[in-house]
């Protein structure tokens, strides 16, 4: 019985394959077909009966907190929009809680309640739980007074991550927009993190930061709420340069000194 070059090369290949690869190797002959495409038809919005989607036949949804209109949050919060970045996690009863991005930029008041991290930013994040269905139960403002919320993460055990997606502060001068940022009372380009839950969670809204480069080095107790930061050389063209988190309260830090705000003793 004679082998040839291919058959030979083949076989090995299917034999030395394994791991992720050896599906590849034992799929069925049809498997690379590129799947059927499925028409997509108008369907109506079940919050109003508007068409806001084309999705496929037997598909449906629910919106809600568009910015076609003013929207007033449970806490009094007029919502701030831009939405950007959002994480779902699990909540009560079968609910599920969205933490939700605002990437607001410019000097301007502050939205919510609470004590906001700098009262001249107007980003931030909201909260809103919803039931199976899309309906709204509540929401309200869980953090503000930051800027240009863009991006974020969930963390393992149970929080968001936002993202800063600036430098500006009252010592940078104008950014692309061309607004002064004079009138921010704080530096930004930080990553807030915030906690997640089903109503406001009062002073744990309130933002703390660690100081800027050349602050001494201090040790936070582990039963201290607290921020860990890296950082590097601060500019005004560069994207930001330093990032800073809450620290859960049972995990010691080691950070620069800490910049006060309510609710953060060091």
């Amino acid at each position: 019985m004679s082998l040839d070059r291919r058959t030979l090369l083949r076989t090995s290949a299917a034999g030395a394959a394994v791991g992720p690869f050896a599906g590849l190797v034992t799929m069925p002959a049809d498997a690379g077909r590129p799947p059927r495409q499925q028409e997509l038809v108008p369907v109506r919005d079940l919050r109003d009966g508007t068409v806001r989607l084309h999705l496929p036949r037997g598909f449906e949804y629910r919106s809600f907190h568009d910015t076609e209109g003013p929207v007033v949050l449970t806490d009094g919060t007029a919502l701030p929009g831009r939405h950007d970045g959002m994480g779902a996690f699990k909540g009560p009863r079968g609910t599920t809680l969205l933490v939700r991005n605002h990437e607001v930029n410019n000097p301007q008041p502050a939205f919510g309640p609470g004590t906001p991290y700098d009262e001249m930013a107007g980003g931030g994040t909201t909260t809103v739980q919803v039931d199976r269905r899309g309906g709204v139960l509540g929401s309200f403002t869980s953090l503000n007074g930051t800027m240009m919320n863009c991006s974020g993460g969930q963390m393992p055990w149970g929080s968001w991550i936002t993202c800063e997606e600036t430098i500006n502060g009252p010592d940078v001068e104008a950014d692309f927009t061309g607004t002064s940022n004079v009138p921010l009372k704080q530096r930004h380009g930080y990553v807030f993190e915030v906690p997640v839950s089903h109503q406001p969670a009062g002073a744990s809204r309130t933002a703390s930061r660690s100081a800027r480069p050349g602050a001494s080095p201090t040790r936070r107790s582990p039963s201290t709420p607290a921020r860990a930061t890296s950082t590097s050389p601060r500019t005004t063209s560069a994207s930001p340069r330093a990032s800073t988190a809450t620290a859960r309260p049972r995990t010691p830090w080691r950070s620069a000194s800490c910049a006060t705000a309510a609710g953060c003793r060091c």
